[in-house]
């Protein structure tokens, strides 16, 4: 079942032949690290790590796809647990007593499916999901109106709300459910872009004065913490104008590195005006710059030189008779 198992940091070597018993594997073991190798199983046993109270961590192979009853019940000291996409059962009572259990983190992409959850998460556990996972569009035929499944719209800064009155819905707004909202509360649940999500956003200048017509307008602004992992901005303009054909007065370039800055060009008509450009990040934080924009000078308009005046002639004079 496992080919090596780490104790008391000495390695034990235990082979497919190794008898191991269903339940209760290594209960009360001095275990503080252990790794799995090959194995010809895909679950781990009920009770196989019941107080173990130095196991700190644990590493789970691809082939396992079941963690049984109390399978690491008391584990006391274990901070962290990763359960990679394969795993598709947790069974009753799996993490009870684990009070330093900080994070469970889910792996896989933006289609893992969560697994059948039969233990009840600790309050204190994180449980941090792939990225894009945690709401999935829900078609509108499909929608449960009983008040059983909560379900959100999504904002244009990609936030989403909770729908309050399902009584309301309509087939012209998009609905999303969280299809991770049976694994704990809510709160609990993160994906992992939000582990380091912006707490700040500040522009260099909050107002700029630029005129139509001007390009690479750069607005220079930093975003805290350093080690933000969620970079996911959306812009929202109000106020610019636009040319004769329709195009629209900025174009956005901007990079991903600390500090941050965005580049636009403008492109409206000809015309004075005052903008504003409102930065969203995911976290909910926000913050705004306003562009005065002035209109272009007519080039076509040479002002008059004035001319010199004449210089005034010196009378005849006159002889005398």
């Amino acid at each position: 079942m496992i080919n090596k198992i780490i104790i008391d940091g000495n390695n034990v070597e235990l082979t497919d032949k190794t008898p191991m018993p269903y339940t209760h594997m290594f209960q009360q073991a001095k275990t503080h690290e252990v790794r799995f190798g090959l194995d010809n199983t895909d679950e781990i046993c009920a009770y196989a790590f019941k107080d173990c109270v130095d196991l700190t961590k644990i590493e789970i192979p691809e082939a396992i796809k079941m963690l049984k009853r109390g399978a690491f019940q008391n584990c006391k000291n274990l901070p962290e647990i990763t359960l990679h996409s394969g795993i598709n059962y947790i069974g009753k009572g799996c993490f009870d007593g684990c009070d330093n259990l900080k994070e469970i983190k889910f792996t896989g992409d933006e289609n893992r499916v969560p697994p059948e959850v039969y233990c009840t998460i600790p309050s204190q556990t994180t449980c941090f999901v792939p990225n894009d996972s945690k709401y999935k569009k829900v078609e509108f035929e499909d929608i449960d109106t009983s008040g059983d499944v909560d379900y959100f719209t999504r904002t244009p800064w990609n936030q989403y709300e909770h729908v309050d009155d399902l009584t309301e819905i309509t087939s012209a707004t998009d609905y999303y459910r969280n299809q991770w909202d049976k694994i704990c509360e809510n709160y609990r649940i993160k994906e992992y872009k939000d582990r380091y999500p912006v707490t700040s956003i500040a522009f260099a200048d909050t107002t700029i004065s630029t005129k139509v017509g001007e390009k690479g307008v750069k607005l220079t602004y930093t975003i805290l913490p350093e080690n933000c992992t969620n970079y996911n901005l959306t812009w929202v303009a109000n106020n610019f104008t636009t040319d004769d054909d329709g195009n629209v007065s900025y174009y956005f370039t901007y990079n991903t590195e600390f500090p941050n800055y965005v580049e636009f060009d403008m492109l409206g008509k000809n015309v004075s005006n005052t903008a504003t450009l409102t930065c969203y990040a995911e976290s909910g934080i926000r913050a705004k710059v306003t562009l005065i924009i002035n209109e272009i000078e007519d080039s076509n308009t040479t002002p008059e030189t004035p001319t010199e005046p004449e210089t005034p002639t010196e009378p005849e004079t006159q002889t005398e008779p």
